[in-house]
């Protein structure tokens, strides 16, 4: 008797998982929002930089806005502050 409860459960979690991954489609399809931070325009940070240009993020289909902050205290504030997701910072 336990035994055929738990063959039904175990054949019936993967029918409840493709309909769990049905109705979560159209989120695991949706684009990820990410905000990047760089405070200094030198060569040692410009890795973001060139993946935004050569199109990477488009391809792998993030939203990825990368925003200059000149002052490397107050783009760790922003970053501290929940402000965004990624911070390329100096020493």
């Amino acid at each position: 008797m336990r035994r055929q409860r738990i063959r039904k459960l175990v054949s019936l979690a993967p029918c409840c998982m493709a309909i769990s991954l049905g109705f979560m489609a159209g989120r695991i399809f949706a684009a990820d929002k990410l905000i990047g931070i760089h405070s200094a325009r030198v060569m040692s940070q410009s890795m973001p930089w060139i993946a935004q240009e050569a199109g990477l993020f488009r391809k792998y289909d993030l939203d990825f806005p990368l925003v200059y902050i000149g002052s490397s205290p107050m783009a760790t504030a922003a970053m501290l502050g929940g402000d965004a997701e990624l911070l390329q910072d100096g020493a």
